[in-house]
C-alpha cells in the first residue's frame, strides 16, 4: 500500500520514511500541500498523513480539498499535530480526516495505526 506524507518539518519526513520502510509500506514524501498535489495527478495512495500546520494550504484546507474530490472519498486521511487539543480534533473531523494522531506517537503506535487502516481497506476491497 502507499502512503503519502505530507509535513513541512525534515525531521519528521525521514523517521516517518525510516519507520514506513521497515514495516514494508511503499511511500512518498511531500513538504507542502503544491508538491502533494504533484505527486497526486499520478499516484493514487491508500493513505495520506497530512500535518496540520503546512506552509500556505494548511492541513485543514487541504483535505478538504482532497475530499471534494471523488478520487479520494475511500482514501484514509490522517491528521498528525503537535496540538493537543480537543478542539483541533473536533477541526480535524469536520475537515473530513478518518484519524487523528496527536506527536509525539510511538513508533509501534505509527505502523499499528496504519497496519489496522491497512487491513481495513483490504478488507473493504474483498466485500
Amino acid at each position: 500500500m502507499l502512503v503519502l506524507i505530507v509535513d513541512d518539518t525534515a525531521a519528521n519526513l525521514t523517521l516517518a520514511s525510516i519507520l514506513l520502510e521497515a514495516a514494508g509500506y511503499k511511500y512518498m514524501l511531500a513538504m507542502d500541500a503544491e508538491a502533494a498535489r504533484s505527486i497526486l495527478k499520478e499516484f493514487n495512495p491508500g493513505i495520506i498523513i497530512l500535518d496540520l500546520l503546512l506552509p500556505k494550504t494548511d492541513g485543514f484546507t487541504f483535505c478538504r480539498e482532497l475530499r471534494s474530490n471523488s478520487r479520494f472519498e475511500k482514501t484514509a486521511i490522517i491528521s498528525m499535530t503537535a496540538y493537543l487539543d480537543d478542539s483541533i480534533a473536533t477541526r480535524a473531523k469536520e475537515a473530513g480526516f478518518d484519524y487523528y494522531l496527536p506527536k509525539p506517537f510511538t513508533s509501534k503506535e505509527f505502523i499499528e495505526l496504519l497496519d489496522s487502516i491497512r487491513d481495513e481497506l483490504h478488507d473493504n476491497t474483498r466485500s
